[in-house]
């Protein structure tokens, strides 16, 4: 586990008892963790990427358009969110899906103060800080 993040037993407990309980494996954690967060996230939700990512096209401080949860398939190295996208490739101006890591985005707007969303989306960040992962 990460020393740079410090424990904090109150949300390792809340983790523990709400999101993994009863995983008895990775497949299992990231069951917990993909049904915790989406039924938690308001989605459709404004967010901004808050921090590069080697797996993602998004620079710091681009705003988009968070539609739902990625497929759970598609989130075994971590919860990954689909966001409307229009690359420079898209000549018919459409946005299309595209999946990212969750962890890259903040909120912005109305999402920004649920308290519930909030903290689904910091417990998230601080599992991963803490070295934490699915297998």
């Amino acid at each position: 586990m990460s020393k740079r993040t410090p424990e904090e037993p109150e949300r390792e407990e809340r983790i523990l008892m709400n999101i993994v309980v009863d995983a008895y494996g990775p497949e299992e954690q990231r069951v917990g963790w993909h049904c915790h967060l989406e039924g938690r996230l308001p989605f459709p939700f404004e967010a901004i990427c808050a921090a590069p990512h080697r797996h993602s096209p998004l620079s710091v401080g681009q705003v988009v358009t968070v539609i739902g949860m990625s497929d759970i398939d598609d989130c075994e190295g971590g919860m990954r969110v689909d966001i409307e996208y229009e690359s420079d490739a898209d000549e018919d101006g459409e946005s299309d899906e595209l999946s990212i890591p969750l962890e890259q985005l903040d909120f912005v707007g109305r999402a920004a103060v649920d308290g519930e969303a909030r903290n689904a989306l910091d417990d998230w960040r601080y599992w991963r800080d803490r070295g934490y992962r699915f297998g």
